[in-house]
């Protein structure tokens, strides 16, 4: 995180894992709303991100597996 976020200080890493953590789900599947948003901020960028429809850009088969296996709650 230190990398991405550009700063070594302790307390902000600790904040922003925190708030990063508060906002997982177990077992991560994918969501539309999660890609939405993504793709809402990827607008300015990449005009066709306005009209891309969420969906198209999930597959939650691999989490699928990994949690039919019992994976995930092994973890």
């Amino acid at each position: 995180m230190a990398k991405y976020l550009g700063t070594n200080d302790r307390e902000i890493l600790d904040d922003a894992y925190e708030r990063v953590v508060l906002h997982l789900e177990i077992p991560p599947y994918p969501s539309v709303e999660g890609v939405s948003v993504l793709l809402k901020t990827l607008e300015k960028a990449q005009p066709k991100a306005r009209t891309a429809n969420p969906e198209d850009f999930i597959d939650a088969r691999l989490v699928r597996e990994l949690d039919k296996s019992g994976f995930i709650d092994r973890l």
